[in-house]
């Protein structure tokens, strides 16, 4: 039997061609690493372009809806398409950054995890979300094309004032003569802020809570947390006419929309994090 001596073992360690092997091998678990997460960034586009295209024929539909009075242009609703594509590339930066420091199998199963989970959040907020957040925004915005959103839940009386409104009540699925143009195109200008916020605590909450819970985050999200949110900000809600009931300024003025995102994003991943907290 050979007998090892310390000799042999520094000559074992300091071999060059274990060093190359070692090397190599490191160099490849790199570049799997990399094709890894260029794979993932390549099927979320992949389901970012399918997505619009089959959203783009229900804009097709709405601008043949008969409404009384002429639809937008075309280049009102081109840049609204654009913009929304652009906005799009948030939800997608988020699940990429998110993935980028996993190992392989782990990437894969947090970044189909999240494509879920947004996926549920856009079909909730296609079926009852919408209709909440915008079903009465043409009580706040005098434009032919919103005429049909006319429906708006308030708790008070109107001898309170026409602005306390809660939740919208027309737009159900998508559906109706009420939905024009530039009602689909709000519709998609949402979508990336809707997924951003849904994103946000469904990938802080990944390995601490079940798969299952994070996705009826999701669907809580999109069909009803984030639509009366944006219901009482943008959609003609209390919020934004307590300058106009109480003289409360302005009201609450949330240019954009990112103010809304953000703070209900971070508020329902604090309240998800103490829930599901390690004990």
């Amino acid at each position: 039997m050979t007998e090892v001596t310390p000799a042999s073992e520094s000559h074992r360690r300091h071999d060059p061609e274990q060093i190359k092997r070692k090397r190599q091998g490191r160099r490849l678990s790199t570049l799997s690493r990399r094709l890894s997460t260029a794979r993932i960034g390549r099927y979320l586009a992949f389901l970012l372009l399918t997505v619009t295209a089959s959203l783009l024929p229900m804009v097709a539909r709405g601008q043949g809806t008969p409404v009384a009075q002429a639809a937008p242009s075309a280049a009102p609703m081109f840049w609204y398409l654009l913009a929304a594509a652009v906005a799009m590339l948030v939800p997608v930066g988020l699940v990429l950054i998110g993935v980028a420091g996993l190992e392989r199998d782990r990437a894969w199963n947090a970044a189909l995890g999240a494509v879920a989970a947004v996926s549920l959040a856009g079909l909730a907020y296609w079926a009852v979300g919408f209709a909440l957040q915008f079903g009465g925004i043409g009580l706040a915005y005098a434009r032919p094309e919103l005429r049909g959103l006319v429906w708006e839940w308030s708790p008070l009386p109107a001898d309170w004032g026409v602005g306390w409104g809660v939740a919208g009540l027309s737009g159900w699925l998508l559906s109706g003569a009420e939905v024009t143009a530039l009602v689909y195109a709000l519709f998609l200008s949402h979508l990336p802020w809707l997924f951003t916020a849904t994103l946000l605590p469904v990938m802080a909450l990944r390995g601490r809570a079940p798969a299952v819970a994070t996705l009826l985050i999701a669907l809580l999200v999109g069909g009803i947390v984030y639509p009366l949110a944006g219901n009482w900000v943008q959609g003609g809600g209390w919020l934004a006419a307590l300058g106009r009931n109480i003289a409360l300024g302005h009201g609450f003025v949330d240019v954009g929309g990112a103010g809304t995102v953000f703070l209900l994003a971070a508020v329902f991943g604090l309240v998800a994090l103490v829930v599901w907290a390690p004990r």
